[in-house]
């Protein structure tokens, strides 16, 4: 490798999650500015909603769930202090997806209930789309893509005017994945290009490579090896230029998972490296966690799940 497999995984990391690109250390002078200035901005977010969102938005961004779920659980607790109840909820939104990103399927989704019911009441249509299309991923993470499939169809319905471009580039990924564990390949190939194309209205091109990823699973599913192969050889392409270019999906453990599978069933020797670097990367996140939210990470979660396989199964030709 021409990589140390550390610094491969923090630029597939970086280039995936949204890191900008490497810099060169400030001065000492300038980083305790900076270090002031950030101590600074976390004392008041003690009492404020908003800024402890941002901060869980910075830590789940590097895969820091439970510094994330930390920061939301006391957003909620100051939200409903001061009785913000749409605010509050549209935060209990963001902590149950922390917690289905740890693999806290139950708790998740019974965090999301309370918050669609409190949009209902509140007679917010764009709300109820929201925590409608996270209860789709919380069925769908759990393998029930029909009933992931009933909560995307209500969220539309509530919300049938809604065609900002984040929630359609979201709400069609979920859709292109639902459809593809239903077995219907060109609903979930339709579902992934409209999400692409929101992300290109977005100003987002690498984002795209998340639909990329899910495209060259329906070809790997259908037996089209060399048709999954051109579309992870389009995201390889892509990702060395976006080492330094901003965001590139926003599920990098899935996206090296995919692109292991579809070079494995090539014979390609890169599937190797992309195994090694998704393992690494899965450590190092589950490392983060606490005794039982790793547990509910390596066991939950099927993308985690998967690379464990994954990675057993080349240990053992290894010693064959």
């Amino acid at each position: 490798m021409q990589k140390s497999l550390a610094v491969r995984r923090q630029l597939f990391e970086r280039a995936i999650s949204g890191v900008a690109s490497w810099r060169m250390p400030a001065n000492s002078t300038r980083r305790k500015s900076r270090s002031s200035r950030a101590l600074r901005w976390r004392a008041r977010s003690a009492t404020d909603p908003v800024r402890r969102r941002q901060l869980a938005r910075l830590a789940d961004a590097r895969g820091l769930y439970g510094e994330a779920r930390q920061h939301l659980r006391g957003a909620v607790d100051i939200a409903q202090a001061n009785k913000a109840l749409v605010f509050s909820n549209e935060l209990l939104c963001s902590l149950a997806q922390v917690d289905l990103s740890i693999g806290h399927y139950d708790r998740a989704t019974e965090q999301l209930h309370s918050a669609l019911n409190a949009f209902r009441v509140s007679n917010w249509p764009e709300g109820v789309a929201h925590a409608s299309v996270c209860l789709a991923m919380a069925a769908y993470l759990r393998g029930e893509p029909k009933e992931a499939a009933t909560w995307l169809d209500e969220a539309i319905a509530a919300d049938p005017a809604n065609e900002g471009l984040e929630f359609v580039a979201a709400y069609e990924m979920l859709r292109g994945d639902v459809n593809a564990a239903l077995g219907k390949s060109i609903e979930a190939k339709s579902c992934y290009e409209r999400s692409a194309a929101a992300h290109q209205g977005l100003s987002r091109p690498l984002a795209a490579i998340e639909m990329q990823a899910g495209l060259a699973r329906l070809c790997l599913a259908s037996g089209e090896r060399l048709e999954a192969k051109k579309y992870v050889t389009n995201i390889v392409e892509q990702l060395e230029f976006g080492w330094s270019s901003g965001k590139a999906g926003t599920d990098p453990l899935r996206i090296m998972l995919t692109c292991h599978e579809v070079l494995a069933a090539v014979g390609d020797g890169r599937a190797e490296e992309f195994l090694l670097v998704a393992h690494s990367s899965l450590q190092a996140r589950a490392e983060q966690l606490e005794a039982t939210d790793k547990d509910a990470f390596l066991s939950n979660v099927p993308t985690n799940r998967g690379i464990l396989v994954a990675w057993d199964a080349l240990q053992r030709s290894r010693t064959e």
